[in-house]
């Protein structure tokens, strides 16, 4: 799975909400910071919206999702948590706390978030993939399996969940199943490494030694370091 990234392009849908004219102004400006990746210029901002209307749920989701991008993970579930707090069906605020969690290896509580954004919007793709990869993360491969199959069939544009569910096939021996899901990712991301790195151990594990060696070569050179220790052990295997 790629570095978790929050789906926040939604966030300047919201300014047509009952904002003072400062405060939404500040929160326009926060929100647009925190598109373009400058998070902390972001969170000054809506620290601004958030001083002058407390009440504005959205403020609190945006500057939860910029503190999870810094990696303040307790920072971004006390944001999350009053995003909540006053807009209780809003599917993307669970969807960011799971991520949050998530990344905390809290995968259990992830799920009930996930299972929620998917209750309040049984359309979210995104809900389904990430909640398939909270379960392969406990090893529940089947359920994995599952949840990324409907977030294909929701968009099947979603190339992280071909790769995840080809490294739950991986992992439940479907060797030749697990090429092909992760074929169809790298045609959809040709950048997607761990798509390489679970291809090159389902090429392994079917006698495929040069073609395996060739896609970990490729996911460690697009940044995966796990795969250069894989690529040892490969090669310790057949001195």
């Amino acid at each position: 799975m790629k570095k978790l990234i929050v789906l926040i392009s939604i966030l300047l849908c919201f300014t047509s909400l009952l904002y003072s004219n400062s405060a939404e102004k500040y929160f326009k400006a926060g929100a647009e910071k925190v598109l373009s990746k400058d998070y902390e210029s972001g969170i000054k901002d809506l620290n601004k919206a958030i001083a002058l209307d407390p009440k504005v749920a959205k403020a609190y989701f945006a500057r939860g999702a910029a503190k999870l991008n810094l990696g303040d993970y307790a920072g971004a579930i006390k944001d999350l948590n009053k995003s909540i707090e006053l807009d209780p069906k809003t599917a993307m605020s669970y969807y960011t706390r799971g991520m949050v969690k998530v990344s905390q290896s809290d995968n259990a509580s992830a799920m009930l978030d996930f299972s929620k954004a998917i209750e309040l919007d049984p359309k979210f793709a995104e809900g389904y993939y990430i909640r398939g990869v909270a379960k392969a993360q406990l090893s529940d491969y089947t359920g994995g399996i599952k949840d990324c199959s409907k977030a294909i069939e929701l968009n099947p544009d979603l190339a992280d969940a071909y790769g995840s569910r080809g490294l739950d096939k991986n992992e439940l021996g479907d060797y030749i199943e697990a090429i092909n899901d992760c074929d169809k990712a790298i045609e959809l991301d040709p950048k997607l490494a761990e798509a390489y790195y679970t291809r090159g151990n389902a090429k392994y594990s079917l006698g495929d030694k040069q073609g395996a060696l060739d896609d970990l070569s490729t996911a460690g050179e697009l940044g995966y370091d796990k795969a250069y220790e894989a690529i040892k052990k490969i090669q310790n295997k057949e001195m």
